[in-house]
C-alpha cells in the first residue's frame, strides 16, 4: 500500500474499497511488510525518459513482518503521458501473495481489486 496521508498502523487488510482510507490510495501489495536492517531491502525510485514521456518507477524489496524469509519484490509504475494509468509489476512473492490485497481506490478512480486469500 502507498499512503500519503491519514495512514493506519493497524495490521489488517481487507477487500477494497476500505473505509480505513479517505484519500486516493494505491495498494500494490497491501500486507504486513517490513524492511529489515542490514539487508539490501528498501523502497527505491527512478525516473526514466524525457518530458513529456517520463516513467516514474517505485521499486519495493521487502519481507513479511516477523517472517524475514518471506521475500517480496515489486514495482509501481507511473506514466507522465498517460495520467490516471498505474501499473503494478511483480517479480518475487515467496508466498505468492497469500494474504495480500491488491488494487486502488479513491475519488473517481475505477476500482480494480483482487484479494488473494479468498
Amino acid at each position: 500500500m502507498i499512503c500519503f496521508s491519514n495512514c493506519s498502523t493497524t495490521y489488517t487488510e481487507s477487500e477494497l474499497p476500505s473505509d480505513i482510507f479517505s484519500d486516493v490510495t494505491l495498494f500494490p501489495f497491501w500486507d504486513d511488510l517490513y524492511i529489515y536492517a542490514n539487508t539490501s531491502q528498501g523502497i527505491y525510485y527512478e525516473s526514466q525518459g524525457n518530458s513529456p514521456s517520463r516513467l516514474l518507477l517505485i521499486e519495493f524489496y521487502m519481507s513479511h513482518y516477523v517472517e524475514e524469509d518471506q521475500f517480496y519484490h515489486f514495482q509501481v509504475r507511473f506514466f507522465e503521458n498517460q495520467p490516471g494509468i498505474v501499473e503494478y509489476r511483480y517479480f518475487d512473492a515467496t508466498d505468492q501473495g497469500d494474504t495480500c490485497t491488491i488494487g486502488m481506490q479513491g475519488y473517481s478512480v475505477s476500482l480494480y481489486s483482487f484479494q488473494m486469500n479468498e
